[in-house]
């Protein structure tokens, strides 16, 4: 697992051989400025891919908040919102509360129409998140 990007508080990786599975370790609290350059990175490595299906998850170590500290969260989170990757099938979150996933849904409605909102996922686990991928690459496949 080839490390892409690092900082003191995330580290984004490709989880798997074929490159599908996009992963950003986040593993100490961050700030919005952090958060948007994890995600600006994740959002750089899909644009310079292979065009294919990737996967993008986020994996919140056990005791850190996903909501970053500092700023506004509804409105960091809707301007997150905007960016639609072509390749990206599912952005799935482990570990993260019921008051992100509020968020996400408030921040998707005040976006529009145009908001990826049907590509989040919560779980609370990696096998989960795994589980959540297979079941979406089986539809992909059969339709």
């Amino acid at each position: 697992m080839e490390t892409l990007d690092q900082a003191h508080n995330y580290r984004i990786y490709w989880y798997d051989a074929d490159r599908s599975i996009l992963m950003a370790d986040i593993t100490d609290r961050w700030t919005w400025p952090d958060a948007t350059k994890c995600i600006e990175k994740m959002n750089e490595v899909i644009a310079a891919a292979i065009p294919r299906p990737i996967y993008v998850v986020y994996h919140f170590v056990p005791g850190v908040s996903a909501i970053p500290q500092e700023g506004s969260a509804l409105s960091n989170i809707k301007r997150m919102l905007v960016v639609d990757n072509p390749n990206e099938q599912l952005i799935i979150m482990i570990g993260t509360n019921t008051f992100l996933r509020i968020l996400v849904e408030i921040a998707a409605q005040l976006g529009g129409p145009r908001s990826p909102i049907a590509k989040y996922r919560f779980v609370a686990t990696l096998d989960a998140a795994l589980t959540e991928i297979r079941a979406h690459k089986a539809r992909i496949t059969s339709e």
